[in-house]
């Protein structure tokens, strides 16, 4: 296996994968000489599921022959990409690089409601312990 292993998480505000964020990334870094794949995380599934996931596709990565991973993640894939390089568990489910794509950075913005409820439910405390945000239709 190559030296860098980039893993593209798709965006899809943890309800789908999107496809036009997951293979034609992967081809085209391919085409850049980079060794990649297209992790399809866990959706429709609560926290902390696709950050579990993720760490273990970068460890499967790594085991396969891998001697550094960057993960590319947009939007919610932005977030699991983030979030698995933040809070990194393990040595071998770290990573050596992450890119962040219009990243859901907030459970609390509304732009970003979709990806709360499905990630963490409908009853999500806000800040501070309290309810979400008042989001309007």
């Amino acid at each position: 296996m190559d030296e860098l292993h980039v893993i593209v998480l798709p965006g899809g505000g943890y309800h789908r994968h999107a496809p036009h964020e997951g293979e034609p990334v992967a081809e085209w870094l391919r085409a850049l000489g980079h060794a990649a794949s297209v992790f399809a995380y866990p959706v429709l599934t609560r926290h902390p599921a696709p950050l579990d996931a993720v760490r273990a596709e970068v460890r499967r990565v790594r085991e396969s022959g891998a001697r550094r991973v960057a993960l590319l993640g947009f939007s919610a894939g932005g977030h699991a990409a983030g979030m698995a390089a933040y809070t990194a568990g393990a040595p071998e489910e770290r990573v050596d690089a992450v890119v962040l794509s219009y990243a859901v950075v907030s459970m609390l913005l509304p732009t970003h409601k979709g990806s709360r409820v499905n990630l963490l439910g409908a009853k999500a405390p806000g800040r501070r312990g309290g309810p979400p945000h008042s989001i309007s239709s």
